[in-house]
C-alpha cells in the first residue's frame, strides 16, 4: 500500500488485491482490546470507581459499535475500493484515516496484550507457535499500516 496522491484533506492509497485483502481482514479483528482493560482508576477505593468504570465500558463498547457499521457499511466494494490496472485504488478523507488509525492501533495493542506485553527483547525472542503467530502476524501488520497512513498524514519529507 503507498500513497499515490493527496490534495487538502483528500487520500489515495494504491493497493494490491493482496493488501487490500490483508487491510480488511486485519480491520475484521476490530476490536482486539478487552474493555476492562481501559481503566479510569488504578485504585478501586475512589468514590464511584465502580460506576464511572462501568460508564466508560458502556461508551466503549457503544463507540466501538459505531466503528464497526462504519467499516461494514464503507468498505464495501466500490466507490470505496477503485479497481485498476494493477491492483486498487482507496480514497480517503483525514477523518477516515484517523478513524483506522485507531482501529490498526487497537488491533496492535489487542494483539501485544494477548501475547503478554512483551517488552522489546521479550517480542525479539517470542517463539512462533500456532497460538501466537496468529497475534504476532496481526500486531506487525497493524503496525505497518498505522506507519504507511501516518507518513500520509504528515506529507512530504522536508
Amino acid at each position: 500500500m503507498k500513497l499515490v496522491k493527496s490534495r487538502d484533506a483528500d487520500y489515495v492509497f494504491a493497493l494490491t488485491a493482496q493488501e487490500k485483502d490483508l487491510m480488511l481482514k486485519l480491520l475484521g479483528y476490530f476490536p482486539q482490546v478487552p474493555a476492562a482493560h481501559h481503566r479510569l482508576s488504578k485504585s478501586a477505593d475512589a468514590p464511584r470507581t465502580r460506576e464511572n468504570q462501568r460508564l466508560l465500558e458502556e461508551s466503549l463498547k457503544a463507540h466501538r459499535s459505531q466503528d464497526r457499521e462504519w467499516l461494514a457499511s464503507s468498505f464495501q466494494g466500490p466507490p470505496r475500493f477503485e479497481p485498476v490496472e494493477r491492483g486498487f485504488h482507496l480514497r480517503l478523507k483525514r477523518d477516515e484515516m484517523e478513524r483506522l488509525l485507531q482501529m490498526f492501533n487497537d488491533v496492535r495493542v489487542g494483539s501485544w496484550l494477548a501475547l503478554k506485553s512483551p517488552d522489546l527483547a521479550e517480542k525479539k525472542n517470542l517463539k512462533a507457535t500456532r497460538l501466537t503467530t496468529p497475534f504476532i502476524q496481526r500486531m506487525e501488520l497493524a503496525g505497518i499500516f498505522e506507519m504507511i497512513l501516518l507518513r500520509a498524514l504528515r506529507g512530504p519529507n522536508p
